[in-house]
């Protein structure tokens, strides 16, 4: 999918507005809205282009859970949710950070239609869900997310809530200012933060991404010509390296902010062309070098209309 630039600017509002909604109202969603929110994830812009990705549309949430064995759970039931969209990757370098850039578009093109989502990056059985969807040998079920329409309030709303007070680690999202350094590890880029740019309203829409349990891993380092992105690693993981996953959706709102304003984002990956930074920045060893995007005169630029703040903030975290 060429994303068109009205296309670009609803996804950008919808940083703003996403929460992860766990309780729906049941209704199925009609099937050609469904086809559009999957073709917006099997055409969205890659982070890798050479990584495949499939998204998989369980159509029939009931029948997926009796054969998943039971509810999915994640942070809190999915109550209600009419349909189930799974996320599979190649296993390959940097396939965590591809996927959360690719399927965070998917997900903010739901939320622009109006539809409810919710990232489930633990909780359930990959090995049932991977022999529901067929995976190949070198596949991985990476994700998935519940659609379907938001129920008001509700259970699940109540539930949530009460889940809220026994994880411990979940708070109100961390200000730029702990995220945001300049020149190097730990110094302040309050000089970066104070007006109103293009960079900063990417930094703030990469601030409102997902993560796991509100965690929000990354860090970024401002240079003169680069904005380079790294994310901590936990001391025991668990399960997939989702703090890579995180990383890559942080990166997906940068790109959309950067588009919205007329910039392409070109992100240096390869480890090669991004060696000597972890030194020359005085990286913390426990935090993963991810990526640098390149930056220029534009970036420092009044932001344009389109892509400010313009919704209440609201922590969210993915399960």
């Amino acid at each position: 999918m060429a994303w068109s630039l009205e296309q670009i600017s609803l996804m950008t509002r919808a940083i703003w507005r996403r929460v992860s909604v766990r309780s729906y109202r049941g209704e199925p969603v009609p099937a050609e809205t469904l086809a559009e929110v999957l073709r917006a994830g099997e055409e969205s812009i890659p982070l890798w282009p050479h990584i495949p990705v499939r998204f998989v549309l369980a159509a029939d949430a009931d029948a997926f859970l009796r054969e998943h064995g039971g509810t999915l759970l994640g942070y809190g039931r999915i109550l209600g949710a009419p349909h189930f969209i799974v996320a599979i990757s190649e296993v390959t370098a940097g396939y965590m950070e591809n996927m959360g850039f690719r399927m965070e578009q998917m997900i903010l093109y739901a939320t622009a239609l109006g539809l409810g989502t919710c990232w489930m990056g633990g909780f359930y059985s990959r090995q049932k869900v991977g022999h529901l969807v067929g995976l190949a040998e070198d596949e991985q079920v990476v994700a998935l997310t519940p659609v379907g329409w938001p129920a008001a309030g509700g259970p699940g709303r109540l539930l949530d809530k009460t889940l809220k007070a026994f994880v411990p680690d979940r708070g109100g999202r961390k200000p730029l200012e702990r995220l945001v350094f300049a020149g190097r590890w730990d110094v302040p880029a309050g000089q970066y933060l104070t007006q109103q740019t293009v960079l900063r309203t990417a930094l703030e829409a990469a601030r409102r991404a997902p993560s796991w349990r509100n965690t929000q891993p990354w860090r970024f380092i401002i240079t003169e010509n680069m904005l380079v992105v790294t994310t901590s690693r936990p001391a025991e993981q668990i399960g997939l390296p989702y703090y890579r996953l995180d990383a890559g959706i942080a990166m997906s709102h940068i790109s959309l902010v950067a588009l919205c304003a007329g910039i392409e984002p070109a992100w240096v990956l390869e480890p090669a062309e991004l060696a000597g930074l972890r030194a020359g920045l005085a990286i913390p060893e426990h935090y993963d070098l991810i990526g640098g995007l390149p930056l220029d005169a534009r970036w420092h630029t009044p932001a344009p209309a389109a892509v400010l703040i313009q919704e209440p903030e609201h922590a969210t975290s993915r399960h």
